[in-house]
């Protein structure tokens, strides 16, 4: 089973030089060795308005020591919520 690995540093500066460049998500995602909804997720979650690697991950590291899920997650957690009282 794999075990999940949050982004470097590196990886982020990378991520943003090269999408700077102008590189596609699925170049980058083969360069650096991740999924392409892996880069896709973390450009997404981290371009307000632009993507700066460092920002993120100072965002991804709070989001770590503070046990908040990522923003997109909280509609889906209400609707579960909201579900888990009905059966099937």
């Amino acid at each position: 089973m794999k075990t999940y690995m949050q982004l470097t540093i590196e990886e982020r500066e990378k991520i943003g030089i090269w999408r700077s460049q102008g590189l596609s998500l699925r170049d980058i995602s083969l360069k650096i060795g991740r999924h392409p909804s892996t880069i896709s997720r973390e450009i997404n979650r981290n371009r307000k308005p632009t993507y700066w690697p460092h920002k993120a991950h100072e965002r991804a590291l709070e989001r770590l020591r503070s046990g908040t899920p990522a923003p997109n997650s909280f509609p889906i957690r209400k609707q579960l919520r909201h579900c888990q009282g009905i059966r099937v």
